[in-house]
C-alpha cells in the first residue's frame, strides 16, 4: 500500500473540496489554499447533473460511472452537512431548432435509457415550438458544499487563504514545499490557474461563463430547463440562466454576451423579468474535452484534477474516487482521463532543472 503523509490542495472548488473530504475520511493529513477574492467557476455553476454533453445531443462521455457515482456521494454529503442539495426537478431539454431536433433522432437509441418522456408542446410556461425531451438527471447545490468545509477546515487550519503562484512550489526532496509548507504530493485543482506552473504543457482551452440571476413575479415552474443555457429555479421567484461561452476575454464581462443570454432568456420566458447580478466564473477544458487527472509525467510530486468543463458536478466524485485510489493503493488512472496522454505535447515546465 502507498502511503501519502501529506498533501496540499491547491484550489477549494467542488472539485479540492471533495478531494478534501475523503482525504479527511480517510485519515491523510492535508492542507488546502485557496486565493480570494474567489473565481472559481463552482460557486456559478447550475450544479446539473445529466447524461447529456454539448450541444447535438451526445451522451456524456463516461455517463454511467459519472452519474450513480454522483447521486450516492451527494446523497452522504446531504446526511453529514444536514441540508438538502439534490433536487430532482424534471429536467427539460428544448429543440431550438429543426437541427436540435434532428440531432437528437440520430442519438436516441443511445440515449433512450436516460428519456423520461418526448415533449411536443411546452407551453404555456415556456416557449419552444419544437418540442424536446424530459431528461433523467438532478441539479445540486454546489455552493452550501464549499461554503461548509471552507468554514470547517479555516477553524482547524487546514485552509490556508492566499494566492498559490504556481511557481512557487518548489521540488524538495520527494515532495514539494510551498510557503513553508511541505507535503508528500501538491494536487492542483484551481481550475484555468493550472496552466501557469508544472502543467503549463496541457492544450488548454479557457472559457469564462457569465449566469444571469433574476427574479420574475410570475410564478416559476418546478423543472429546470436548457435551451442552450440552463434555466434553473432558485424559488418561486428566483431563477439563474447561463452560463455563457466567452472564449475571447477570460477577465471582464462582455456587453454583447449579455445580451445574447438576455436574447435567449426572453425567447424561453417571456414574461416580464429583472437582473438582479451577474455572476461569472472560468471554466478549464483541454484539446480532447476529457478530463485530466494524475501525477505529472515527470514530477511525481506534483499532480492534477480538471478540465471538466461544465460537467464538474458530474464528473468530481469519480476523479476524487479515482485519486484516492492512486494516492491509497498505487493505482493508475484510465488512460482516457490520465494527464499522461498528453505527455510530450509541450516540453514541460522545469523550474529548477529536473532531469526527467
Amino acid at each position: 500500500m502507498v502511503s501519502v503523509s501529506h498533501v496540499l490542495i491547491v484550489g477549494q472548488g467542488l472539485g479540492g473540496t471533495l478531494l478534501g473530504w475523503q482525504l479527511e475520511q480517510a485519515g491523510i493529513p492535508f492542507k488546502v489554499v485557496q486565493s480570494y477574492p474567489r473565481r472559481t467557476a463552482s460557486l456559478v455553476s447550475a450544479g446539473m447533473v445529466d447524461p447529456i454533453s454539448g450541444q447535438r445531443f451526445a451522451l456524456a462521455h463516461r455517463a454511467v460511472d459519472t452519474i450513480s457515482l454522483a447521486r450516492r456521494w451527494y446523497e452522504v454529503l446531504e446526511a453529514e452537512l444536514n441540508m438538502p442539495l439534490i433536487s430532482d426537478y424534471p429536467i427539460w431539454r428544448l429543440f431550438r431548432h429543426i437541427q436540435d431536433y434532428e440531432y437528437y433522432q440520430k442519438k436516441k437509441g443511445v440515449l433512450s435509457a436516460y428519456i423520461e418522456q418526448e415533449l411536443t408542446d411546452v407551453r404555456p410556461y415556456l416557449s419552444s415550438k419544437y418540442g424536446g425531451i424530459v431528461v433523467n438527471g438532478f441539479q445540486i447545490n454546489v455552493s452550501p458544499i464549499i461554503r461548509y468545509f471552507e468554514s470547517k477546515w479555516t477553524q482547524s487550519s487546514t485552509l490556508i487563504r492566499g494566492h498559490c503562484h504556481r511557481r512557487d512550489i518548489r521540488i524538495h526532496g520527494q515532495g514539494i514545499e510551498w510557503n513553508g509548507v511541505e507535503a508528500d504530493l501538491c494536487i492542483d485543482c484551481g481550475g484555468f490557474e493550472s496552466e501557469k506552473g508544472y502543467f503549463d504543457w496541457l492544450p488548454y482551452r479557457l472559457s469564462r461563463g457569465d449566469v444571469l440571476i433574476g427574479e420574475s413575479d410570475r410564478l416559476l415552474p418546478e423543472r429546470v430547463v436548457n435551451n442552450g443555457y440552463w434555466f434553473r429555479p432558485m424559488g418561486a421567484h428566483s431563477f439563474q440562466f447561463g452560463a455563457s461561452y466567452a472564449w475571447d476575454s477570460l477577465t471582464r464581462i462582455e456587453a454583447g454576451h449579455v445580451h445574447l443570454l438576455q436574447d435567449a432568456l426572453t425567447a424561453l420566458w417571456p414574461y416580464p423579468y429583472r437582473i438582479v447580478r451577474i455572476d461569472s466564473g472560468v471554466r478549464q477544458m483541454v484539446a480532447d474535452a476529457k478530463p485530466v487527472i494524475g501525477r505529472h509525467p515527470d514530477v511525481a510530486s506534483m499532480g492534477i484534477m480538471g478540465g471538466v468543463g461544465s460537467k464538474g458536478t458530474q464528473w468530481y466524485p469519480y476523479l476524487v474516487n479515482e485519486w484516492m485510489n492512486a494516492i491509497r493503493y498505487g493505482l493508475q488512472p484510465p488512460d482516457d482521463c490520465n494527464v499522461a496522454r498528453f505527455k510530450g505535447s509541450k516540453p514541460f515546465y522545469n523550474p529548477q532543472g529536473i532531469r526527467p
